[in-house]
């Protein structure tokens, strides 16, 4: 999550203030299903401008972020007469795990390589899972930090297409590069394409497009607006838009999205995205600059990044550090004399198996200097292990 100062209070006071002037009191009732039109129109040009992809407000609907479409789309997308299998890349968000979990879908990784998921084992994995949807991230991954190349983009649609399996795109880091890098390619929806129908599969569910693309206000402005997108073709987004749940609420958010509107039509979100991509980038070059001091002179490895919030660290060979990151943990959190702090981290066993000697740093919640101290102790957490 992102630091406190990294949240817009004072421009979310203001607006809220005067959200509500000269407004229809209708806006407080039920809203249309998939977000109000103003709101979709606004968001329709933000996209354009920002993913440099023409979008409309029929392939658009408002949500209430990436985790509930996640819940909702699987809800839809897998059948009820059968055990049904979600693939993932083999490092991938981990509460992404625990919501397919609770959906009962099982899960089937899909090896990747600097480039992203390996076209032939997604075309082996399709073959023989028949899998409902492929959840990916994309760009700036999590926790890999990785960007997904546009060739490999285009092939990974195309493949799915051909099978009659979603992509899910998790499109939460697209708007999140560092100034001075170069924009990432455009998102999965790009290169959508109609979608082969699934075996048994019910003619309710859409064939005009294949890929859903997750967008939320979480991370380009706060978390707390419970407010996201799904982007896919108009078929898609009526059939999302129509499901029991959101006809039965009368639209996900309705004052959020009026709040957001006006976020976005005054300028003030792309005002607080340049604020929070120049600070992602400034504590990024913070805590690379001290793993290439203290922890790579160890044997330590890291992927370097263009964006996003995390940053993906390989333990010393085994030969010379025996444990794994559990216990690098553990070392990291005991206070030593003379020890400024201690530090924290998620283990990579809980992105996935065979992961247990790789660990996920955040810089979205922390400043320089606590980024400095951080890694200082996890070298000296390290430095224990070594010498056991």
């Amino acid at each position: 999550h992102p630091s406190g100062d990294l949240l817009p209070l004072g421009p979310m006071k203001e607006v809220m203030s005067r959200a509500l002037d000269a407004v229809d009191p209708e806006v407080l009732n039920y809203g249309p299903n998939p977000g109000m039109p103003e709101f979709r129109s606004e968001l329709a040009s933000l996209l354009g401008k920002e993913y440099g992809l023409p979008a409309s407000s029929e392939q658009l609907m408002a949500t209430n972020g990436n985790s509930y479409l996640m819940l909702a789309f699987s809800a839809l997308a897998a059948r009820k007469d059968r055990s049904e299998c979600v693939l993932v890349e083999e490092e991938t968000y981990f509460l992404a795990r625990e919501i397919f979990k609770d959906m009962a879908l099982d899960m089937y990784p899909v090896p990747c390589d600097s480039d992203g998921p390996v076209p032939s084992a997604l075309a082996e994995a399709l073959r023989t899972k028949d899998p409902c949807f492929f959840y990916t991230i994309p760009t700036h991954h999590n926790p890999t930090g990785r960007t997904i190349t546009s060739e490999r983009r285009q092939e990974m649609v195309e493949l799915c297409a051909k099978s009659g399996c979603f992509v899910l795109a998790d499109d939460v880091y697209q708007m999140l590069s560092f100034p001075s890098a170069p924009p990432p390619p455009q998102p999965l929806v790009a290169w959508d394409r109609p979608r082969n129908r699934r075996e048994g599969e019910s003619d309710k569910v859409p064939t005009e497009g294949t890929v859903v693309s997750m967008g939320t206000f979480s991370k380009i402005w706060a978390p707390a607006v419970r407010l996201g997108w799904a982007h896919a073709h108009p078929s898609i987004v009526n059939w999302l838009s129509n499901a029991g749940h959101v006809t039965s609420g009368g639209g996900v958010n309705p004052v959020m999205e009026l709040i957001m509107l006006r976020v976005m039509r005054e300028g003030m979100l792309n005002e607080h995205m340049r604020h929070v991509t120049s600070a992602l980038a400034s504590r990024y070059g913070a805590l690379s600059d001290a793993l290439d001091r203290e922890l790579v002179p160890m044997g330590c490895s890291y992927l370097p990044v263009r964006g996003g919030y995390f940053v993906w660290v390989r333990m010393p060979a085994a030969e010379a550090c025996a444990t794994d990151a559990t216990a690098w943990l553990k070392a990291s959190q005991t206070k030593s004399e003379g020890a400024a702090c201690t530090a924290a981290f998620h283990p990579g066993w809980k992105f996935g198996k065979g992961l247990e000697r790789f660990v996920r740093l955040s810089f979205a919640a922390y400043h320089e200097d606590e980024l400095v101290r951080g890694v200082g102790a996890l070298a000296r957490g390290l430095r224990t292990l070594l010498r056991a």
